[in-house]
């Protein structure tokens, strides 16, 4: 169920939906040029409402949607990104809610669209992201990962080392930032489908890395992880459960 498509705005406005929903499709027509969108979902009822992502910069999220696995697709001149919403099916919403979702700070310039995807059975529950930032003054942070499964770290050439510690044996792991990016790319496939053209020849489709600067980094194994950088520069992180 398309819920929008449309270019030369700067926000979706409040797009909503009463069906059992499992993901959304994003689509966007230049991957590269993603910097500080915005995205918020929540399910709205009239006792209040249940937040899943609270201005989340979207980079992170269609990043942190490719789960290591590749991911991405190419249609109708847009790359579509597949963000789960519901965790172990779909949302069963009654008749009085709805879901609601909405982008900001978007590129006026670019085109932006969202899919409304229905789940395969209707007991999920809402699949939450959180964030933190690391401010320009620190030099150190330490974040509890427990629970979630990957991180999107944005400035990661920002940072000096990060000091991990296993959930099962309490042993710490240690990595640069090199380490990161090696760890990213051993086993995991964090790329998108990217349509490209040679020529006045188009169709020629490719699998390329995002080009700015982010890392996604799977802390499942992780109680929680420290990181160093030297002062002045902010390191923001995403992460999803």
């Amino acid at each position: 169920m398309e819920g929008y498509n449309a270019t030369g705005a700067l926000k979706t406005g409040k797009l909503t939906v009463n069906r059992p929903i499992g993901a959304v499709a994003i689509g966007v027509s230049d991957v590269d040029a993603l910097t500080n969108e915005t995205l918020t979902y929540y399910i709205e009822s009239p006792n209040g409402s249940e937040r899943g992502a609270t201005k989340i910069n979207l980079l992170s999220v269609v990043a942190l949607s490719v789960h290591g696995l590749g991911g991405g697709f190419v249609m109708d001149g847009l790359t579509y990104f597949v963000i789960p919403v519901a965790i172990g099916g779909a949302l069963d919403l009654s008749e009085n809610e709805e879901f609601v979702l909405e982008m900001e700070g978007l590129k006026a310039a670019e085109r932006y669209a969202v899919e409304f995807l229905d789940g395969n059975e209707t007991n999920g529950s809402l699949q939450i992201f959180d964030q933190n930032v690391f401010i320009a003054e620190k030099t150190t942070m330490t974040l509890n990962t427990e629970g979630f499964r990957f991180m999107a770290i944005r400035g990661v050439s920002n940072l000096s080392e990060i000091n991990c510690q296993l959930v099962k044996s309490g042993g710490n792991r240690k990595y640069t930032k090199v380490g990161i990016r090696a760890m990213e790319s051993q086993g995991n496939d964090f790329t998108h489908e990217q349509q490209l053209t040679e020529g006045t020849i188009d169709g020629i489709y490719a699998k390329v890395g995002f080009t700015q600067d982010i890392a996604i980094l799977n802390v499942a194994n992780y109680r929680e992880v420290e990181f160093l950088k030297a002062a002045g520069n902010a390191v923001q992180f995403e992460m999803i459960r």
